[in-house]
């Protein structure tokens, strides 16, 4: 996607600033039914205004599916992140059904955690999940302003709140560093907020850089790298906010990006990202192209959301709109797809 005006990844929640309450909108696609999975969605784009600047966002709402008799139901309903454990299994953030889907290495379901009329009430809208050194799993809910926190078998340890009476609040992806900080892209405030490892609010990083800033990412140097959605840029900041590089505008032969969404970064420091187009760009830390691929062939690709790399450079996507996971070779051949 070419253009530069700040829109909401189609993975996001439609949230309406009225006055100082946050309002959810009845079109937001975490609301369509499970039975519904399988319709296309319809996509427009509307002017609103936030924080007294207009912004371009893409209301997108699912058609109505006929009834289709089916013996298998979808594996997925609406996917948004994915994360690789210590062991190769893999995490799945399964907005529509609400749950945590943990596959293994092959796509065996191994465990499905749901809130199950839990108290306090969890995975009520998921966008991200990450894991710490030692397997616990973090998980935004954005319709909450919280970050979840649960053991490696699932069990809740911890709600960090979000909220911010001035801003308000919309946590979606989010990363945690080695040290224990956790490092949430908000939408409404415009920033990357960092917590302590008790949740408390540490700062807020790049609030007057992005226009909507999503994916997160955490570099072997321990520097903060960023997918700026609305500003088509990957930005980078030390630990402590200060800002290092940034990359998008293809100046220099470096990568350029329309779209950026999610951000995975391997251990020799090889960033990859998603864009909403349907691509997925390889890039080193100087902003220079590795190997880009994604909408063409056979690897056809339905609003890559959320992006995990394993040991061996394996990439591991989730498809919001296609309802599915899957997983690339390090030079981007289909070796699996679950849906």
């Amino acid at each position: 996607m070419s253009h530069r005006f700040a829109t909401l990844p189609t993975a996001c929640l439609l949230a309406v600033l009225l006055g100082s309450s946050l309002a959810v909108s009845a079109e937001s696609r975490s609301n369509v039914p499970a039975g519904a999975a399988g319709a296309a969605a319809r996509c427009k784009f509307v002017t609103k205004k936030v924080h007294g600047h207009k912004k371009k966002v893409k209301v997108c709402k699912r058609a109505k599916a006929s009834p289709t008799p089916t013996a298998t139901p979808p594996l997925f309903d609406g996917p948004s992140d994915v994360v690789v454990d210590a062991h190769g299994n893999i995490l799945v953030a399964d907005q529509h059904h609400r749950r945590i889907a943990t596959l293994s290495a092959a796509g065996s379901v191994l465990s499905s955690w749901t809130d199950a009329g839990s108290n306090p009430k969890i995975f009520d809208t998921m966008y991200g999940i990450a894991l710490d050194r030692t397997g616990n799993v973090y998980v935004t809910d954005a319709a909450n302003h919280l970050v979840d926190k649960l053991d490696s078998a699932g069990k809740p340890i911890a709600q960090f709140s979000t909220e911010n009476a001035e801003t308000g609040s919309f946590p979606t992806l989010l990363a945690v560093a080695d040290n224990g900080d956790i490092f949430v892209s908000d939408h409404m405030a415009e920033a990357v907020l960092h917590l302590s490892p008790s949740g408390a609010l540490l700062g807020k990083i790049g609030q007057h850089d992005f226009v909507d800033p999503y994916g997160v990412a955490i570099g072997p140097n321990g520097n903060l790298y960023v997918a700026d959605f609305g500003g088509g840029r990957v930005r980078e900041y030390t630990p402590d906010g200060k800002p290092v590089a940034s990359w998008g505008d293809g100046a220099g032969g470096t990568v350029h990006l329309g779209a950026p969404e999610a951000i995975a970064i391997d251990g020799q420091g090889t960033i990859v990202v998603t864009e909403q187009s349907g691509d997925v760009v390889k890039f080193d830390q100087s902003g220079k192209i590795v190997k880009d691929f994604g909408s063409t062939g056979a690897l056809q690709l339905d609003d890559p959301s959320g992006i995990a790399l394993d040991g061996q450079g394996n990439v591991y996507l989730t498809e919001f709109i296609g309802n599915r996971v899957d997983k690339l070779s390090s030079n981007g051949d289909i070796l699996a797809t679950w849906k």
